[in-house]
């Protein structure tokens, strides 16, 4: 989560995407794609993401989800 958070915390926009209230469509991508590489990548805990991006376990879940349809279908990667 560390590489992710350091990523994100360079970009204040991106950041602010992620821990934006709402249900905006950039925010539940962003939040999404957080969630699908943190739990796949960094093995972090759905309760983990959710106490510290402020949102529910079950939303997690859905974001996880959400996040690995994303990666499959823009063939995001975090690899450089």
């Amino acid at each position: 989560m560390e590489r992710v958070r350091s990523g994100i915390l360079r970009n204040r926009t991106i950041q602010e995407q992620v821990l934006a209230v709402g249900k905006y469509k950039k925010t539940v991508a962003a939040r999404s794609l957080i969630c699908f590489w943190a739990t796949s990548e960094l093995g972090m805990s759905q309760s983990e993401l959710g106490q510290k991006l402020k949102i529910s376990q079950p939303a997690v879940t859905l974001a996880v989800k959400r996040g690995e349809q994303l990666v499959i279908r823009h063939n995001y990667s975090l690899k450089a």
